[in-house]
């Protein structure tokens, strides 16, 4: 990307962290959460599992990403699976 837009690596990182607020990798983690969150909360218990909502998103450790989904959103995917679809 950075080639593309004729930018080092580094002054795009910078750009993107000045404008967003969040490195690029940061950046997409959150995306990636929050889509794996509206997945749980769609979902219903049966239909699927936690991880297999989590992996289609990317994530692979399941211990780091459960803490970092809980520490976003302040409850356990499990939960966030649990509640009643919208």
């Amino acid at each position: 990307l950075a080639q593309e837009v004729h930018l080092s690596v580094r002054a795009l990182q910078e750009g993107f962290k000045r404008e967003t607020g969040l490195p690029p990798i940061a950046h997409l983690r959150q995306v990636r959460l929050r889509h794996v969150r509206k997945q749980l909360l769609l979902a219903h218990r049966h239909a699927t599992t936690v991880r297999a909502i989590a992996t289609r998103f990317g994530f692979i450790h399941m211990g780091h990403f459960a803490a970092t989904y809980r520490q976003t959103f302040g409850e356990t995917p499990s939960t966030s699976l649990d509640r009643e679809p919208f």
